[in-house]
C-alpha cells in the first residue's frame, strides 16, 4: 500500500513523517499488507541528507517558501507550479491510498495534487502557532490535527508530536552513551543543539560561553556534546579546545536518543521537535528562540514546558559575546544545581504522555481501508 508523506526544509517537517510510517508498518503488516512510504521533500541539501541516511524513498519538489515581496512571489507562485506538476505526476504514477502533510512550503504543492486526485490527506500542524502555509493547507485537507493545544486551527483533534523510537532515550544506559561519543561516562553532560540547520548563534554561543568561565570552579567536572547541525564543526571544536572544555563535537546525530540519554542539561533551540524530544525524554532545558519569527512561535513551543517547570527560556542576543553574558543568568545556575535538574526532570516525567504516531497511522490506515488485522484481531 502507498501512503504520501509530504513536508521538508528542515528536519523537523521531515522526522515527524518518518515517526508516523514506523507505526503504520506494523499496523498494515498485522493485515498482510506492505507499506511503501513516498516522501515528499523539498530539494534543499538537508532533505537529501535526512532522507539518505534514513533510506526513504523521496521525491524533492522545485517548492520555495511564500514570500510577499512582489518579486519574490512571482518565484513562489512559479515554483508552486512547478512542484505542483512534479507532484502530480508522482501520484498519477503511485496512485496513493492516503497522505499526510506536516505543514510547511513543500506541503502546499504535494497537498494540491493529492487532493486533484481525489486522493484523502491530513495535515498535522508542528508547531505551537499555526503559519500560513498550514492556515491554507487545512483548509482543504480532510483531517486537521494539533501537535500543540491551541495552534489556531479550526476543527483539529490535538494528538502531540509524531516521534520516531530513535529519538527516544528509553533502555538507554547514560554513561554508555557519553562513552559511546568518546566522553567521560561518569560526569555531568551539557547536550547543545543547534538543530538540523546549524544555529550559528548557538554554535559560537557556547564555545563563548565556556571561554568566558575557562577558571570557573562552577563548570568542574561539565563535559559537553554539541552537534552543530553541519555549520561550523571545526570552528566549534577548535573552540572548545582553546577554551579547555572536553567536547564531544558531532555535525549530526541521526539517533538523537543516544545524545538525550548522555544528556544532565541542554541547551537548544526551541523548535517543536526539540521541545518534543526534551519533554519525552525528560532533560531540563535553557532554549534560546529563534530570534527573527515574527509570531514568535518557538517561544509558544517551549511554553508547556517552561509552565510545567522543566525548561527555561532565554534571548538569543545573536552575538557570540552577548549570548555568552546572558547565558550566565540562566545556564550557569543549573549547572552548579543538580537539586534543580532534578526538580526539573521530574516535572517533565509528570507531563501526560501522548502518541501522535500511533494517533495519525490509525487516521492513515481507516482512510486507506487497511481493514482488520489478518489474524482477526482488533
Amino acid at each position: 500500500m502507498v501512503i504520501y508523506f509530504a513536508g521538508g526544509g528542515t528536519g523537523g517537517h521531515v522526522y515527524p513523517n518518518v515517526a508516523v510510517a514506523e507505526r503504520l508498518g506494523p499496523m498494515l503488516a498485522e493485515r498482510g499488507k506492505a507499506l511503501r512510504a513516498v516522501y515528499a521533500v523539498s530539494d534543499r541539501a538537508v532533505d537529501a541528507r535526512v532522507c539518505e541516511a534514513e533510506g526513504l524513498e523521496a521525491v524533492a519538489l522545485p517548492a520555495r517558501p511564500a514570500a510577499t515581496r512582489p518579486d519574490r512571489a512571482l518565484r513562489f507562485a512559479a515554483a508552486f507550479r512547478r512542484a505542483r506538476a512534479v507532484a502530480a505526476r508522482r501520484v498519477a504514477a503511485d496512485r496513493p491510498a492516503a497522505l499526510l502533510a506536516t505543514g510547511g512550503f513543500v506541503s502546499g504543492p504535494a497537498v494540491a495534487a493529492a487532493r486533484r486526485a481525489g486522493v484523502p490527506t491530513a495535515l498535522i500542524t508542528l508547531d505551537a502557532v499555526a503559519g500560513r502555509a498550514a492556515r491554507w493547507l487545512a483548509r482543504g485537507c480532510d483531517a486537521r490535527f494539533l501537535a500543540v493545544a491551541g495552534a489556531g486551527l479550526p476543527e483539529a483533534k490535538t494528538v502531540g508530536y509524531p516521534l520516531r523510537s530513535a529519538s527516544l532515550a528509553a533502555g538507554r544506559d547514560p554513561g554508555e552513551a557519553r562513552a559511546g561519543y568518546g566522553l567521560n561516562p561518569r560526569h555531568p553532560t551539557l547536550l547543545v543543539f543547534a538543530g538540523s540547520s546549524g544555529a550559528e548563534t548557538i554554535n559560537r554561543g557556547s564555545p563563548a560561553f565556556f571561554a568566558d568561565r575557562a577558571r570557573d570552579p562552577r563548570l568542574r567536572g561539565w563535559q559537553v556534546l554539541h552537534l552543530t547541525g553541519g555549520k561550523l564543526l571545526a570552528e566549534t571544536r577548535a573552540a572548545y579546545a582553546a577554551a579547555g572544555v572536553a567536547a564531544a563535537v558531532r555535525g549530526y546525530e541521526p539517533a538523537m536518543g543516544r545524545a538525550w540519554a548522555a544528556a544532565d542539561l541542554a541547551l537548544t533551540r526551541c523548535g517543536a521537535g526539540g521541545v518534543a524530544e526534551a519533554r519525552a525524554n525528560a532533560v531540563p532545558c535553557v532554549f534560546l528562540p529563534y530570534p527573527w519569527h515574527r509570531d514568535g512561535h518557538q517561544e509558544r513551543n517551549a511554553g508547556p514546558l517552561v509552565a510545567a517547570g522543566g525548561a527555561v527560556v532565554t534571548p538569543d542576543r545573536v552575538a557570540p559575546a552577548a549570548n555568552a553574558a546572558s547565558l550566565g543568568d540562566t545556564l550557569l545556575p543549573l549547572l552548579e544545581n543538580p537539586a534543580r535538574r532534578a526538580a526539573m526532570r521530574a516535572a517533565l516525567r509528570a507531563m501526560p504522555a501522548t502518541d501522535a504516531a500511533t494517533a495519525l497511522a490509525a487516521w492513515l490506515l481507516g482512510r486507506a481501508g487497511g481493514g482488520p488485522p489478518a489474524d482477526g484481531r482488533g
